[in-house]
């Protein structure tokens, strides 16, 4: 396999490649071959990076999360990703370094060549606020962020189902421009408590739908000083409370129609007696 891997030199291909790579004993994991990108990477000399095993470069907790990318990797051809995982360098500092190999045969041993690149926190946290992305618009729930003027920042896709409006229509909008106008004044002074502190885990108010509908909401906010951002999550109010709680407020309603009402209500039977 490889012809040229059998010898002591790798040519330019190898040593002189920008990015860092190394080749191990896949039994023994110690490693036989570095190039110069891995050494100012590492910060290691020569002598001192061929004298360790792959396990000296990971945290003592990664390193079982590690080795599971090994399982039958002497029996697999071609590249093989095996994750993104922190390394130590030489003087302690923590890398995260994204680890690509494949097998190759050196020194009459069965190695793998890897070949490492660094990630950098930029791209790590553009992965997270992509799959966070993806939660959230997973979620049949209103996820918005809102800025400190009142303004959503970023809306989920559960805006479309409970009121009508895709996540672009209401980005940019101030948000008491969709609050039902008896609930603004209530809605205000609890945004001003939840920024002086507060948290309010069952606020509820109501707003207008794109087709012109009023649709309660459970709210879950809270606001961020540093970033000064409310977190909130809405859910429809009436979908989400226990079915009694929805009969008796029912009941509740008819009794004072009948009770309180100017009009003669009655009920009749099918022979037109009153009931």
């Amino acid at each position: 396999m490889n012809d040229f891997i059998g010898r002591r030199d790798f040519g330019t291909a190898f040593y002189w490649n920008p990015l860092p790579r190394w080749v191990y004993d896949l039994e023994t994991h110690k490693i036989l071959d570095v190039n110069q990108a891995a050494l100012d990477l590492y910060g290691y000399t020569r002598d001192e990076f061929l004298s360790i095993t792959i396990k000296d470069l990971w945290p003592k907790n990664e390193v079982p999360e590690s080795l599971v990318a090994h399982e039958n990797f002497d029996k697999t051809e071609g590249n093989i990703h095996f994750g993104t995982f922190a390394n130590i360098k030489k003087n302690g500092e923590t890398i995260r370094m994204s680890i690509n190999g494949h097998r190759v045969d050196f020194m009459e041993k069965k190695c793998v060549m890897v070949i490492g690149q660094a990630v950098t926190e930029q791209k790590i946290q553009f992965k997270l606020n992509k799959e966070a992305e993806h939660i959230m618009n997973a979620s049949l729930d209103v996820v918005c962020l809102i800025d400190q003027d009142g303004r959503f920042v970023h809306v989920s896709a559960g805006s479309k189902s409970l009121r009508g409006y895709e996540p672009k229509e209401l980005e940019g909008q101030t948000y008491m421009n969709l609050v039902h106008e008896e609930d603004k004044a209530k809605t205000n002074q609890i945004i001003a408590d939840i920024r002086g502190g507060g948290r309010f885990t069952k606020f509820e108010n109501r707003s207008i739908k794109k087709n012109g509908s009023i649709v309660s909401n459970l709210w879950s906010v809270s606001w961020d000083a540093g970033s000064k951002t409310l977190y909130a999550i809405a859910r429809d109010a009436d979908e989400k409370r226990e079915p009694n709680e929805l009969l008796i407020e029912s009941e509740g309603r008819f009794k004072a129609l009948m009770q309180e009402g100017y009009e003669m209500i009655a009920i009749l039977d099918f022979q037109g007696n009153y009931k």
